[in-house]
């Protein structure tokens, strides 16, 4: 085991930047999302984790909220609402779904479908800046108290975002831990099986820690 490398705990913060694409109609919105870069998609439906402060809403995302509260059309933000970005293999995947949803509301050709926002959608993109902690882990045994004390930036780099750079679609603690063979088998299961867009970083940080103090005991 002395050739696997130790495991690096870095943490993330998620800066705004402007893609210049905006649409005030529903079909504005689907032309933007067409040309919208995956960071966009990345800040739209992961960005209020790590903003610094979070706007109350009853949707999980940006597009669905604009959809309700400027195009008054709470059907269609609630399909959007229920789109899990974590159940798609990739960004691709995950904006054809959104053009397919508008696709099928735009060809309804009522009011709402062509009716202009009482604000305009401003479509951001994230640019991360990844920070080193200096925190090296050697051993399994040790992955859940670094963990624990970890910042939430560390939470949204190591596990959520590492799902979308990773070709597996894996987080960097399974992965790291899969080098250790059949001893962390169960730990990997049980970390794999969290659900990153239903809970909050913190949140999420503690299921990890739960899972893996119980699995390595």
């Amino acid at each position: 085991m002395s050739s696997i490398a130790p495991f690096e705990l870095k943490d993330c913060e998620i800066v705004m930047v402007s893609t210049g694409l905006r649409a005030q109609t529903m079909r504005e919105l689907k032309d933007a999302l067409k040309e919208a870069p995956d960071g966009s998609l990345l800040y739209h439906f992961w960005g209020w984790m790590l903003r610094p402060y979070l706007s109350e809403s009853e949707y999980n995302n940006d597009f669905a909220t604009w959809v309700d509260k400027s195009l008054r059309d709470q059907a269609l933000a609630e399909r959007l609402s229920v789109i899990n970005p974590s159940h798609y293999e990739d960004l691709d995947a995950l904006k054809n779904r959104l053009l397919d949803i508008l696709d099928e509301r735009l060809v309804q050709g009522d009011f709402l479908t062509w009716a202009k926002g009482e604000t305009e959608f401003v479509f951001l993109k994230a640019q991360m800046i990844i920070f080193n902690s200096g925190i090296r882990i050697m051993q399994p045994k040790d992955l859940a108290p670094a963990v624990a004390q970890a910042p939430t930036g560390s939470i949204f780099y190591h596990f959520i975002d590492a799902q979308r750079r990773s070709p597996v679609c894996c987080d960097d603690f399974s992965y790291w831990l899969e080098q250790f063979g059949d001893e962390t088998a169960e730990a990997r299961k049980r970390v794999s099986i969290i659900d990153p867009y239903l809970f909050s970083l913190s949140e999420l940080r503690d299921l990890i820690v739960k899972a893996l103090n119980e699995s390595m005991a």
